[in-house]
């Protein structure tokens, strides 16, 4: 069966986040389910990681702050593996596992903007968010209508990659490069909301295609 031109393209994207589920998570799986933990326990654990990430980047301690991201992205990871070994998939689990990645990423960003205080961190963090939010929008109605995006480039493995990057890379670069540490992390909000922009395009236009 031929495959659509999008999927191709964004699939690489996609071979950690399937080795991770199918492979190196399942020890930690098994684990929580001798220990009777509940899925929605485990999205509950990888939000509050996530935020406890915020004070540090507000801080300006952007590696840090990377580090306990990767760490609540690697526990957000868990809850869908377990959910479906238990058979406990729910729709207020999948509600609850992804607004609270939405909310998280949408606060670490304003914890930079905020801790940096300058108008480019404003204007990043403002057009991330903006195109984020767009973008969850645009895959949400195309999916109430019938249509799926075939639009993955962006899902939750591929930010967390980005951003962990970014944070734990980024400012030793920038200070080796004589600018800022918090100027490798405004570089890479735009980057990321340009991606963001081309994939809301590729939603469009694929919903329109098949609609029309």
């Amino acid at each position: 069966m031929r495959r659509s031109p999008t999927r191709l393209a964004v699939h690489p994207l996609f071979l950690l986040e399937r080795v991770w589920e199918r492979s190196l998570c399942q020890p930690f799986v098994v684990v929580l389910q001798r220990l009777g933990v509940r899925p929605n326990a485990v999205t509950a654990a990888a939000f509050t990681i996530k935020i406890s990430a915020l004070p540090l980047m507000f801080g300006g301690r952007y590696s840090w702050a990377g580090a306990v991201w990767i760490l609540g992205a690697v526990s957000d990871a868990l809850d869908g593996t377990l959910a479906r070994r238990l058979g406990a998939e729910t729709r207020l689990g999948a509600f609850l596992d992804a607004t609270g990645d939405r909310v998280a990423a949408a606060a670490l960003v304003a914890a930079f903007s905020l801790g940096v205080g300058t108008v480019p961190a404003y204007q990043a963090g403002l057009a991330l968010v903006t195109a984020s939010l767009l973008l969850a929008l645009t895959r949400a109605k195309a999916e109430s209508l019938g249509v799926r995006s075939g639009v993955r480039a962006l899902h939750r493995s591929g930010r967390s990659i980005w951003v962990s990057s970014a944070l734990i890379l980024g400012p030793s670069m920038a200070v080796a490069a004589g600018r800022p540490p918090a100027f490798a992390l405004i570089v890479a909000f735009w980057i990321l909301t340009a991606v963001t922009s081309v994939a809301i395009g590729l939603v469009v236009v694929r919903t329109v295609r098949e609609l029309a």
